[in-house]
């Protein structure tokens, strides 16, 4: 499969696309059950999308977090190795975890990003679509991935918290050695924000 987000790609964009491409949602849903992790609430509905049509994934996980405050980082590996869950899906879903802590603590200047990366208010996300895009690949028997360069605002964003950078620090963290394109951004992100 090739992915090319001209605007950016999010885990509900990926999987929307993938359940486009025919993925079964029941498949999706099934994996979040057998990794064992919390009821989700899930809706998914056609949108207009440039000169197309899409599928928009929302989502919410109400007990993610008081799920995730109940593990250490074992405990949760240790969950998902035990799960009934394919090993491909099981692979991936631990080495985005890898990757994800691996994330936090660069960003963090720890060595260890383990238990940082429990608290991060992203970590649900990682977990369920990131599950989900696993998942929705295996039932499509697409092995493989290839993606275009990804593309990274710059500037600032006025949130709720407050006035942040673009991209995020996480986000360039997470894309740190990765193609990448924009104003001000260099072609490969091999330094953080």
């Amino acid at each position: 499969a090739y992915v090319h987000g001209y605007e950016g790609v999010t885990g509900p964009l990926l999987l929307g696309a993938l359940l486009d491409a025919g993925a079964a949602l029941t498949s999706v849903e099934q994996v979040w059950h057998h990794l064992r992790l919390p009821a989700v609430e899930l809706s998914c509905a056609r949108v207009p999308c440039t000169d197309a049509m899409a599928t928009h994934v929302t989502w919410t996980a109400p007990h993610a977090h008081a799920f995730l405050s109940a593990h250490s980082y074992a405990t949760l590996g240790s969950l998902l190795e035990q799960s009934e869950a394919s090993s491909h899906v099981k692979q991936r879903v631990l080495c985005l975890l890898r990757h994800f802590a691996a994330a936090v603590a660069r960003l963090h200047g720890v060595t260890e990003g383990v238990e940082l990366a429990l608290q991060s208010a992203f970590l649900p996300e990682i977990l369920y679509l990131g599950s989900g895009v696993a998942s929705a690949l295996e039932d499509l028997a697409i092995e493989q991935v290839m993606a275009a360069p990804m593309p990274l605002s710059t500037g600032f964003i006025d949130a709720a918290q407050g006035r942040r950078p673009l991209p995020h620090p996480l986000t360039a963290e997470l894309c740190r050695g990765l193609p990448v394109y924009g104003e001000g951004v260099s072609r490969h992100a091999e330094q953080t924000t």
